[in-house]
Parts: C-alpha cells; sequence; structure tokens
C-alpha cells in the first residue's frame, strides 16, 4: 500500500471518497464480500521515498533486548544494531516467493521488479543510524549483490563508516562469482570489498543439493554442477567473513534420496567450517506461485489452517515423507548437523513464551518439549 493511501482511506470513511478507488487495499463491501484493488503504480526510484522516521522507534529497548533478525552474539551481549534496505525486488522469481506472483499482470502489480536507491542515498541512510547509535546494521535486501558494479562502488565508500554488517535473507550464491574467460569461478575480490566494509556474515542460499528442484523451484539461480561449494566457503574465511547456510526439504514432488542429497550437502559444508547450517521447510505461502501449484495439485485444501504455515512445519500432502515425519527430520538434521557449541547457544537462547497458567515467564529452550524445538 503506498502512504498517500492511508489519507485516501481517512476520505473515504469521510465519504469525500469511495473504498474501490484507494490501490493496494482489500475491504468487505456492504454486501459483506471481500474486495482487493490492483496495486496503484510502482514507484521505480525508490530516492523518492522518504527516509524511514528510525529516530522515533524505541531504539534503546530494542538494543537492551539485543534479538536483532540475524548474527548471533555471546549471551547478554548489548547490540546497537538497525535494519535497512538498499533495494527493493529481487531479479528471480523463485516459485516458494511472493515475488514469483508480483508481474504487471497481477493484483499486486510490478512490485516485485529489482529496484534500487542511489548510492548516495544508502549512505545517507547509514549516516543517519550512525549518528542515532547503531553500529551493527543488517541489510534485509532479497538480493543486496544484484547490481554488481554498484556493489563494489557502494560497499568501497561503507568500508570508511566502520560499521559492522550482515545480509539477513541470503546472498544468492551466482552473485560472489565472476566470468573468468567464460567460466564462472569465485570473485575473491569482491569478497575483500566486502570484508573490508564491515561483513563479518554471509548466509548463503544454497537451498537444495538437487539440481532438478532447484531449476524448477528455484530459478536455476546457480550451477550445482560447476560451483565448488567448498571452494566458496574457503574464499569466505578467507577474507574473515564466516559463513552459513539456508537448505530447504519437503519440494512437492521432492524424492527422499534428494532430501538425503541436501542433508548430507548441509553436512559437507558444516565439517568444512560453515558457522551453521539451517534446515527450512518448503511453505506454499499465500501469494506465491507454489500455493497455486500446490492447490491445483491437491497437495494443498482450499480450507488449510494459516496458522500452520511456518518454516519449520511442512503442510502438504503427498510428499515422499509424510509431513509428519518430515519436521521431525528436519529437526534432527538440523540438531546433528550442526556443532554442539551452536546448537547449546540456541537452545539456550532465553526466549518469552506464550502465556501459560496466567504467567508469561522467561524460560530457557532446554525446558521446552523436545517437539517444540522445531522453533530452532
Amino acid at each position: 500500500m503506498r502512504g498517500d493511501s492511508v489519507i485516501d482511506i481517512a476520505e473515504a470513511v469521510r465519504g469525500r471518497k469511495v473504498l474501490t478507488d484507494v490501490p493496494g487495499i482489500a475491504f468487505r463491501d456492504e454486501t459483506g464480500r471481500e474486495v482487493v484493488n490492483r496495486t496503484g503504480p510502482v514507484t521505480m526510484d525508490l530516492d523518492e521515498l522518504p527516509f524511514p522516521a528510525w529516530d522515533l522507534l524505541p531504539l534503546e529497548k530494542y538494543w537492551d533486548l539485543s534479538r536483532p533478525h540475524g548474527g548471533q552474539f555471546p549471551e547478554g551481549q548489548r547490540i546497537t544494531y538497525a535494519s535497512l534496505q538498499t533495494s527493493r525486488g529481487c531479479p528471480f522469481q523463485c516459485l516458494y516467493c511472493h515475488i514469483s506472483q508480483e508481474t504487471d499482470d497481477h493484483v499486486a502489480g510490478n512490485v516485485g521488479n529489482f529496484r534500487v536507491k542511489s548510492i548516495d542515498r544508502v549512505l545517507a541512510e547509514l549516516q543517519t543510524l550512525k549518528d542515532l547509535g547503531a553500529h551493527y546494521i543488517y541489510f534485509e535486501d532479497d538480493s543486496l549483490f544484484a547490481k554488481k558494479k554498484r556493489a563494489y562502488t557502494l560497499f568501497k565508500h561503507v568500508a570508511e563508516m566502520g560499521l559492522d554488517l550482515s545480509d539477513v535473507n541470503g546472498i544468492n550464491i551466482v552473485h560472489l562469482q565472476k566470468n573468468f574467460g567464460g567460466r564462472l569461478d569465485i570473485d575473491v575480490e569482491f569478497l575483500e570489498v566486502i570484508a573490508e566494509a564491515g561483513f563479518h556474515m554471509l548466509h548463503l542460499p544454497f537451498e537444495t543439493a538437487n539440481r532438478r528442484l532447484l531449476d524448477k523451484y528455484s530459478s536455476a539461480k546457480w550451477n550445482i554442477e560447476t560451483t565448488d561449494t567448498l571452494k566458496l566457503l574457503d574464499a569466505c574465511h578467507g577474507v574473515g567473513i564466516k559463513t552459513a547456510g539456508n537448505y530447504m526439504i519437503g519440494y512437492p514432488d521432492e524424492t527422499l534420496p534428494e532430501i538425503h542429497n541436501t542433508i548430507l550437502m548441509a553436512k559437507r559444508h558444516v565439517d568444512h567450517g560453515m558457522n551453521h547450517a539451517q534446515m527450512f521447510a518448503v511453505v506454499p505461502f499465500p501469494g506465491t506461485a507454489l500455493y497455486d501449484m500446490v492447490i491445483k495439485n491437491g497437495q494443498l485444501d482450499p480450507d488449510f489452517d494459516t496458522d500452520q504455515m511456518k518454516w519449520t512445519k511442512s503442510i502438504l500432502k503427498g510428499l515422499a515423507v509424510p509431513a509428519d515425519t518430515l519436521e521431525h527430520l528436519r529437526q534432527l538434521a538440523w540438531l546433528t548437523i550442526n556443532r554442539s557449541e551452536f546448537v547449546h547457544y540456541k537452545i539456550n537462547m532465553r526466549v518469552k513464551t506464550p502465556e501459560v497458567a496466567g504467567t508469561n515467564p522467561m524460560i530457557p529452550l532446554t525446558e521446552v518439549a523436545p517437539t517444540q524445538l522445531a522453533v530452532l
């Protein structure tokens, strides 16, 4: 929804406009029928957007809690962090991502198109956050390095700011490669640039160890057969950047051997020095092409319970491994692939639990039932 849509809604409530003329909103009309309006024109020049009002946020409270969206820190460390986007959208259209549907002919319009802020705009936002006291910056871009030349220039400037940086949503593997005479190989020079800029951790979305699934569901966004993933890990570690890997199991037509391949890939990566692996269940969120696919082929009931949709839980029918078994397999893989110190770090993090027996205690995850550890 555009910022001025709020004004248009207020005008409609006053009777000066009609809700059907307000782009990008959903409402129920006088008969109770759900109405969804198409999104209006998408802002392509992100510099036109106003600065986020970070100064209005309770940053000190966030820092006291110190639970940023990403990263790993010693227990008790106060983390002065903030999140930032330098771009929106993505050049890829993976079927399990909302961007797969955000095209010109969709109700959401082409909001998934890849768009960037200017380098000067990003530097100004970073300076604002630094002036507010933030030191750790988490980039929330869907595809942070999609424009490589821009990334080179941007992060050479960022290096002068003395910040600690991390991505959150994952850095596409192909953007850490370079064409050497028709052959893709690791772009060590670029890794050196971003390490100097302050990146100490990169999340690598390997997704799957199976070329068939990567091509079908993940836009064929990196070549499993020609990419030496262990060499990539070595290159990252060589410039002082820790790595984490993201992996997915439970695709609609994934076979048991393919699931096995992905788990083994994650284990190889951790054994080779990767900091940790995160195992995700494939979830067909509404608004994605995958959602339409599984509804059509009967693997998800149209009246499914949306509360069951979470990245730790498979809800599809007709899988090679039943959904409840797959959930336990995902959890077991996470517990056994990762080093014991990382597992203990995550388990010993204190989290706020739902209200129980009239209380809302802070309890260690070690006191939570094993089946609830899936939240990890």
